[in-house]
């Protein structure tokens, strides 16, 4: 139980520790726009989308979804005139405060103390990092260490990859891809600039599928079973940056039985929203 424990701390540390050093490790433009984690096999477990003001190029935000698009947090970033992070605010999909974060310089170290919306400590105590050089990381509690993260970058110096490791810094635990080019298109609140993917009924046999993508891409977006399976191609190919509205003919989908099935965007093969219709042939369409 103690090692569970362990690795869904370094687990939740990782997503925390990566928007607090985002600025810190960044050694030239462009600016990371997502970063896909990963289990040490490869699995995708979630994604993070990074949001920068226009203005002065500093983070102010940044998107956490688990690996097929399920929204589960925003966190508002807080810098100080360094453009250090000095607290974050997390919030759920309703804008309501989950937790907040705050990062206090403690000599060479800074200590990380993560509160929920009741003001409980969660992870019972404040968590320190400090930085070794050479990009690397390394993460205590009371003394003992705790994990180790790695960033590499490309020949270009562009922030490229990060690697989590266990408290002896040689078993790999988790590591994440950077993405300084990826298309922004999921914002959960309104006032972000690229609107939402979203579904519209139209018809009895198709679905308007609107979004926008800030550069050109390979969009594709398929029809899927419950438990995952791919049942058909709606649509693949290249768009030009912009806001894009595609329909979506469900009709010469004779074989779908009356129940729930998904829908998955992705662009450039990475995955970046999903949604569920129904099939009710009694009716006679969709809905």
């Amino acid at each position: 139980m103690k090692a569970l424990k362990l690795k869904k701390t370094v687990f939740a540390m990782t997503f925390l520790a990566v928007g607090a050093l985002i600025d810190s490790v960044l050694s030239s433009p462009p600016p990371v726009k997502r970063l896909d984690l990963f289990d040490a096999q490869g699995n995708n477990l979630m994604y993070v989308t990074f949001q920068y003001d226009p203005a002065t190029g500093k983070n102010t935000s940044y998107t956490v979804y688990f690996s097929d698009s399920t929204f589960t947090r925003t966190v508002n970033v807080f810098q100080n005139e360094a453009g250090v992070c000095t607290r974050e605010a997390a919030l759920n999909f309703t804008d309501d405060t989950v937790f907040k974060s705050t990062f206090n310089p403690n000599g060479n170290n800074t200590d990380m103390v993560v509160k929920d919306q009741f003001n409980i400590d969660q992870f019972g105590g404040p968590v320190s990092y400090a930085n070794a050089g050479g990009g690397v990381y390394n993460f205590s509690q009371n003394g003992a260490a705790i994990n180790q993260m790695k960033y590499k970058y490309s020949s270009t110096g562009s922030l490229k990859e990060v690697d989590v490791y266990d408290n002896t810094g040689t078993n790999l635990m988790y590591f994440g891809i950077f993405d300084t080019a990826s298309v922004g298109v999921l914002s959960p609140n309104a006032n972000h600039s690229a609107p939402r993917p979203s579904f519209q009924l139209k018809g009895n046999d198709a679905l308007v599928w609107n979004f926008a993508i800030d550069r050109e891409a390979f969009v594709k977006c398929e029809a899927m079973s419950l438990s995952g399976r791919r049942i058909a191609v709606l649509f693949s190919g290249e768009l030009p940056a912009g806001v894009h509205s595609k329909t979506l003919r469900m009709g010469t989908l004779n074989s779908l039985t009356n129940g729930v099935y998904g829908i998955a965007m992705s662009v450039d093969n990475k995955p970046v929203a999903t949604d569920k219709f129904i099939v009710q042939r009694i009716r006679g369409g969709l809905r």
